[in-house]
C-alpha cells in the first residue's frame, strides 16, 4: 500500500509495528536472517514513513494482552465509523 500508493477502495491503515530487534527474533523463527530481513525491507517505504501514513499504528512490542487491549480500541473506533457512515446513508 505504500510504495505503490494507496487505492482508492482503501478506507482505513492499520500498521503494525515492532522495534527492529524484536522483528529480526521473531523473523529468525521463521526462518529469514538479518541479512535477508535487511535485504527485503530496502524495497518498504520507511518505518517512519509507513507509520505517518496509516490510519491507526498498532505496537506489537509488548505481551499479547497488551496486543488485545490495542486492537479492541481500534474495533471501537472502527464500529463507531461503520455507525456514522450506515447514519450517513439513511434516508
Amino acid at each position: 500500500l505504500f510504495e505503490a500508493g494507496r487505492p482508492d477502495w482503501v478506507d482505513k491503515v492499520l500498521f503494525m509495528a515492532a522495534d527492529p530487534r524484536l522483528r529480526a527474533e521473531r523473523n529468525r523463527f521463521r526462518g529469514l536472517d538479518e541479512t535477508e530481513l535487511a535485504r527485503r525491507e530496502r524495497f518498504f517505504v520507511d518505518r517512519e514513513r509507513r507509520m505517518a501514513l496509516s490510519d491507526w499504528v498498532l505496537c506489537n512490542d509488548g505481551s499479547m494482552e497488551n496486543l488485545e487491549a490495542q486492537l479492541e480500541k481500534i474495533w471501537r473506533e472502527i464500529q463507531a465509523l461503520r455507525s456514522r457512515r450506515e447514519a450517513q446513508t439513511d434516508c
